[in-house]
């Protein structure tokens, strides 16, 4: 009998911070990997939280894992039973329960000639370091060579290990094999960014969603493809994070292969229990998609003519890579300075094929669309919607400014990139400001005196005078 494989799970977040719109993702991205791979048939597992599902759950309804302008899955629910297999620990004791762990299963696995996987949900800091806690308290950082200096201990263990952090780029080394969401010097990134939007609900880790759409290709072809290298298993992940993202560039992902085995069978490295991968999957309960964003290019996902003609490039450029390392390893000069064998980054995988809508940042091009006209639709629009909310006149001194970049964005005269991209994050602010008050209204009950569209100044004194009979009858009453 095969001995079993040991699989070691850390969720680093702190109850305080566990709510969906701030580091709520990591919940979900821990409970998604919990759901698909805990109590699996010849596996040993545990998974360390301080978080109990159900403090959780007392404090947030659900969390969700997928596109937040997409059906998602329920990975964590009132609705439904509790998960098994969570060992709680307080939070001041969760690195030094871990290590302890590690050090333990590292001494099995090594004795058995098993193999062994670490999961880290959570924050990294820009050391690359794995965070107990949050950005601003952290309360204790598990470096990459601590981890290493244990293993050093038992040599020829075969150790993988799949990371969501930040920077969880500087993990990646010969002494591992390693899938990180990030680069060295990048950020991991959630779906639902944008505060103020529907979005805000945050829906788990982009990358943990493209692994696991990758793991379901795998399980399907398990049968054909078991030689299938641990190259082939990157350029999967990393055409499957294109085709959910159209700002896949932003990730940074980076893996490493243990010994440099990156042309070896992906399954000797890393052995996942993918039998009921598939099935577990598809057993999570779904939770429908809600209405389409008022602005379609809002949806990361969204795919138009233009992107997939540049999706095919970059599929293209990916199945290339395999033979710049098979090149590589072969001792050809050409290729020297293109592929290191024990790391893999995007820098690798993306050629000059950068649009010049590519240069703005986040904030804009998540709203983007595959051209520079399309941004300036997009801006266009925003602008429209904007000035017909009533934000006053334009020589208001909040005004000035944003005012005059708004007349601007409406005329046909030429604006930079950087330009659009400012304009565009202040309209949405405001636009957003704008919602958010109309919820407020809409929690207290209160009837707006009229909406955005159809107020002007005199709607002002209007207002104020409604407020106060309305507090004098209160009053009376």
């Amino acid at each position: 009998m095969a001995p079993k494989i040991h699989l070691l799970a850390l969720c680093g977040t702190d109850i305080k911070l566990s709510r969906p719109d701030a580091d709520g993702w990591f919940i979900s991205d821990f409970y998604l990997f919990h759901h698909l791979f805990a109590n699996t048939k010849d596996f040993e597992d545990k998974w360390l939280t301080s978080c109990a599902p159900h403090d959780l759950l007392q404090r947030h309804e659900v969390f969700l894992h997928g596109n937040p302008w997409q059906d998602r899955r329920v990975v964590l629910s009132k609705d439904h039973p509790l998960p098994t297999n969570i060992t709680v620990v307080e939070h001041s004791s969760l690195k030094k329960a871990f290590l302890s762990e590690v050090e333990k299963t590292f001494a099995i696995v090594h004795q058995n000639k098993a193999k062994v996987m670490l999961v880290f949900v959570g924050h990294g800091v820009d050391s690359g370091a794995f965070v107990i806690g949050d950005e601003e308290n952290v309360k204790a950082k598990i470096e990459p060579e601590e981890v290493e200096k244990i293993l050093a201990k038992f040599p020829g263990l075969t150790v993988n290990v799949l990371l969501t952090s930040c920077y969880s780029g500087a993990w990646c080394s010969p002494a591992m094999t390693v899938l990180a969401a990030a680069g060295a010097q990048t950020k991991s990134i959630s779906w639902g960014e944008k505060v103020g939007s529907i979005s805000e609900r945050r829906c788990g880790g982009i990358y943990a969603s493209a692994v696991t759409e990758q793991l379901l290709k795998e399980e399907d072809v398990v049968e054909k493809a078991k030689d299938k290298s641990f190259l082939d298993l990157v350029r999967g992940i990393k055409i499957k994070l294109a085709w959910l993202d159209r700002f896949h560039d932003e990730h940074g992902i980076t893996f490493s292969a243990q010994e440099n085995q990156i042309l070896e069978p992906w399954r000797k490295l890393i052995n996942l229990p993918l039998s009921e991968f598939t099935s577990r999957f598809h057993a999570l309960p779904i939770h429908p998609a809600p209405d389409p964003p008022k602005y379609e290019l809002s949806d990361r996902s969204y795919h138009s003519e233009d992107y997939l003609e540049e999706l095919d490039a970059f599929v293209s450029h990916v199945n290339l890579s395999r033979d710049h390392v098979v090149s590589l390893r072969g001792g050809a000069s050409g290729h020297a300075g293109q592929l290191s064998p024990s790391s893999i980054t995007d820098d690798d995988f993306f050629s000059h094929m950068a649009s010049p809508y590519r240069i703005l940042t986040a904030s804009a091009r998540i709203r983007a669309g595959p051209s520079m006209s399309a941004v300036r639709r997009q801006v266009r629009s925003a602008a429209k919607e904007y000035l017909t909310s009533g934000p006053g006149p334009d020589n208001l001194s909040p005004n000035t400014s944003l005012h005059t970049a708004v007349r601007k964005v409406l005329s046909e005269k030429t604006m930079e990139d950087d330009e659009l991209e400012a304009v565009f994050d202040k309209l949405l602010y405001r636009l957003e400001l704008n919602q958010k008050a109309e919820n407020l209204l809409k929690a207290l009950k209160i009837d707006p005196v009229c909406s955005f569209d159809d107020f002007d100044d005199n709607n002002i004194g209007q207002g104020l005078e409604s407020f106060k009979s309305e507090q004098k009858q209160e009053r009376q009453e």
